[in-house]
């Protein structure tokens, strides 16, 4: 085996001699760049892709179909200014005084009869009778009266139900003679007008109703 003199100059390359092959080890290394690169740029067009897929016209819009309409109904409010039916022809009304109000009975008598009502004769009511609440009663099974009695109730601005004439009312029975429909004036009603309602008057028939909803009560 020779030795190379350090001291010669290098050998020159002949121009246009082909160049010497890479080493195996330069040429790993190059591959494993490639390959490196290769995967990042294959990574990020993915991503571009997952990106374009969640925007623009390829997301699925939600929308909530739930019908908000709200169908409730209410029942109409009732008219309270319906006109009242007044039966005020029919029977024959008597007032008796359980006020201890002198001429209060009288007063009421003539004022029903301005109105239209049948009336008898006023009186007082038995001795020792003082009633704080005026009170309708009429003839039981008589319908007519029952009609006449709610219209009494209505004008007087009282609320509630005729109550039942009979044997128990504390008056005598001659002086009701044969009146339908008694009022015991009590010391609410004495000396009061009655209420200015303008309804319609009409003769009572078999069946009778009377819009009580259309009266206020008085004081």
């Amino acid at each position: 085996m020779s030795m190379q003199d350090p001291n010669r100059p290098p050998r020159q390359r002949p121009a246009g001699a082909p160049a010497r092959p890479a080493t195996p080890v330069v040429a790993v290394v190059v591959a494993a760049v490639a390959g490196l690169l290769g995967l990042l740029i294959l990574r990020n067009v993915q991503n571009d892709s997952s990106d374009a897929g969640f925007s623009g016209g390829g997301t699925e819009e939600v929308t909530d179909s739930t019908d908000f309409t709200d169908d409730t109904t209410f029942d109409s409010v009732p008219d309270s200014t319906v006109t009242p039916v007044l039966v005020r022809a029919g029977a024959t009304v008597v007032v008796a005084n359980a006020a201890n109000k002198k001429g209060a009975a009288g007063l009421l008598t003539d004022e029903l009869k301005a109105r239209g009502y049948d009336t008898g004769k006023a009186f007082t009511a038995n001795s020792g009778t003082l009633y704080d609440t005026t009170q309708v009663l009429a003839a039981p099974g008589d319908a007519t009266a029952l009609a006449v009695a709610k219209t009494v109730l209505l004008e007087m601005g009282l609320i509630g139900e005729p109550g039942i004439l009979d044997e128990s009312a504390p008056v005598k029975q001659s002086d009701v003679g044969t009146a339908t429909v008694l009022i015991l004036l009590g010391l609410d009603k004495a000396n009061q007008s009655l209420l200015p309602l303008g309804g319609e008057s009409t003769t009572a028939t078999t069946e009778v109703f009377v819009e009580a909803s259309a009266v206020v009560q008085g004081s």
